[in-house]
């Protein structure tokens, strides 16, 4: 049943727009880094908490779902941005750790690209 839960979710994924990469698609003058992306995003189903990362150009994600609140992902995160579009590149910390839905999604370590429509005045 884990097996045909993952695999749903991995589907979904691939349906909303997220793209996994086992590289990096862009160089370091593509980084951009907003301080309007820090703090707390939620709705019912999840939090993501966005804050200062390991470098100047970097977050650090943690993601919570609402079902799952003893499970959290967290994601070293960058923000590109491509002529005039943005994306964030969530790259998982550490895999070991026991997994939610949302990391589950990266059980093979890569990175995933999520296209930001929006920062203000929601995520």
């Amino acid at each position: 049943m884990k097996t045909k839960k993952i695999l749903f979710y991995l589907i979904a994924a691939a349906l909303v727009g997220c793209v996994p990469s086992l590289h990096r698609l862009y160089t370091d003058k593509d980084l951009i880094f907003d301080p309007k992306l820090l703090g707390v995003w939620s709705d019912e189903q999840s939090k993501w908490t966005f804050e200062k990362g390991k470098d100047e150009m970097s977050y650090k994600l943690t993601v919570i779902f609402e079902e799952k609140k003893d499970k959290k992902a967290e994601f070293d995160t960058h923000m590109v941005k491509f002529d005039n579009m943005l994306f964030l590149d969530l790259f998982p910390t550490d895999p070991e750790v026991e997994m939610n839905v949302f990391l589950a999604l990266h059980l093979v370590p890569a990175h995933t690209f999520i296209k930001v429509e929006q920062i203000e005045p929601t995520l």
